[in-house]
C-alpha cells in the first residue's frame, strides 16, 4: 500500500510532468510536518536543481507559514538555506496544489546525521570540527542580526539583536551544501540550518536548578565569563542547541541528554582541541549567562578556523589528521562520496 507521502510526490510529479523543462529526481526527507521532493529545472536559464516542500495535509498549515516567513526573514543569511522561486510555477496553475509549500535550494552533501552516520569510527580532525562550529555559529548569529542588503553574517555593533530561536535544533536540520574557494569552505562544504517550523522569538528565560549550577557551572568555574551586552533569551537557546549538536558530533552519539552531555564533555578526550573542548562547554552552562556571548564566541571561532593549521597540533595525537591531505581524503569519503539527504 503506497504511503501518503508517496500519494503527495505524484501529486507534485503530475505539476511538473507537463512542463518539459522539469524532471523529477527524487524523493527526500521533509521531517514532521511536510514531505519533499527534488526536481531539476533544465535549459537555458534553469535553476538545476530545487526542492519542494509541502505541507503534509494533517498538519497545522501554520507550521509550514512560520517557516517560510522565518525564512523570508532570513533571506540573505548564508547558513541558511534559501527560497527560491522559478518562473512560470506549475504549482500555481489550475487552482494550485491546495497545500501549503515553499521552494528550496537543493543542498547536495547530506545532513549532519549522514555525516555522523559516515564518520564512525574515524577521527574527525579538528580543523574539520572548528568549521562545522563556526557554520553553527554563523547561523546563530544571523538568526540574532538577520543579514538584510547583503551585509555578512557577523554581530553588529550598536544593533540589538532579536531573540529568534530556531527551537529545533539536531543534526537532521543541519544540510552540507558545496565547498567553495574561502578559508572557511575551501576543505568543508558550508553547513546550513534547515525547518524553522518551531521557530519563534522567545520571551521567556530558561528554569535553572541550583544543584545543576554547583555540579556545572560553579564546578568548572564558568562565572568568571559571564559578560554583559548583546544578550537575549532567543541567543541563550540557540547557544545551548548548538553546544549539544557539537556534543553529538564530538562523542558521536544523538540523541543524548543535556546532563550527559555536560558530564561527557568533562572527560578527558584526547583527539579534541582543549581550545574548542572549553567552548563547547562553556555553550552548555546551566547559567545562560555563564555561556559566550554570541559577538565574542563569533570572534573566538572565526580566529581559530583562520589561523589553526597543521602545525598547530604537531606533537598532539591528531597530528597526522589534521593536514590538508588527510582533511581533504577526510571529506571526500565522509561527506562528499556519501549518500546525500536533502
Amino acid at each position: 500500500m503506497p504511503s501518503v507521502d508517496d500519494e503527495h510526490t505524484k501529486r507534485l510529479r503530475r505539476f511538473f510532468s507537463d512542463a518539459a523543462r522539469f524532471k523529477f529526481v527524487k524523493t527526500l526527507y521533509g521531517g514532521d510536518t511536510g514531505f519533499c521532493a527534488c526536481f531539476v529545472e533544465l535549459g537555458p536559464g534553469g535553476k538545476g536543481k530545487f526542492v519542494v516542500k509541502c505541507s503534509r495535509s494533517n498538519i497545522d498549515p501554520e507550521l509550514m507559514s512560520n517557516d517560510l516567513n522565518w525564512l523570508q526573514t532570513l533571506v540573505n543569511a548564508s547558513h541558511i538555506v534559501n527560497i527560491l522561486t522559478i518562473s512560470n510555477n506549475p504549482l500555481d496553475a489550475n487552482g494550485g496544489i491546495n497545500v501549503p509549500y515553499m521552494i528550496l535550494e537543493y543542498l547536495e552533501n547530506g545532513t549532519l546525521t549522514d555525516f555522523m552516520d559516515w564518520s564512525s569510527g574515524k577521527v574527525t580532525p579538528n580543523r574539520v570540527l572548528w568549521r562545522i562550529f563556526l557554520c553553527l555559529v554563523k547561523a546563530c548569529v544571523a538568526m540574532a542580526w538577520p543579514p538584510a542588503q547583503g551585509r555578512h553574517e557577523e554581530p553588529r555593533n550598536g544593533v540589538n539583536p532579536i531573540s529568534l530561536a530556531h527551537r529545533d535544533m539536531h543534526s537532521g536540520n543541519f544540510i552540507f551544501g558545496p565547498r567553495d574557494a574561502t578559508f572557511e569552505h575551501g576543505h568543508v562544504p558550508i553547513l546550513k540550518l534547515i525547518d524553522f517550523d518551531d521557530g519563534q522569538l522567545v520571551q521567556n528565560g530558561e528554569k535553572q536548578s541550583s544543584g545543576d549550577r554547583a555540579k556545572f557551572d560553579d564546578k568548572l568555574g564558568l562565572e568568571r565569563y559571564l559578560t554583559p551586552g548583546y544578550r537575549n533569551y532567543g541567543i541563550d537557546t540557540n547557544l545551548l542547541d548548538i553546544g549539544l549538536v557539537m556534543c553529538y558530533i564530538i562523542l558521536g552519539e544523538e540523541p543524548l541528554e543535556l546532563e550527559d552531555c555536560r558530564e561527557q564533555m568533562q572527560d578527558k578526550l584526547p583527539n579534541l582541541d582543549d581550545d574548542l573542548q572549553w567552548l563547547v562547554l562553556r555553550c552548555l552552562a546551566v547559567n545562560p549567562e555563564n555561556r559566550p556571548r554570541l559577538d565574542v564566541l563569533f570572534q573566538e571561532v572565526l580566529n581559530a578556523v583562520a589561523t589553526k593549521t597543521a602545525a598547530s597540533y604537531r606533537g598532539k595525537p591528531t597530528e597526522k589528521f589534521e593536514t590538508d591531505s588527510n582533511i581533504r581524503e577526510f571529506i571526500q569519503s565522509c561527506i562528499l562520496d556519501a549518500e546525500s539527504g536533502l
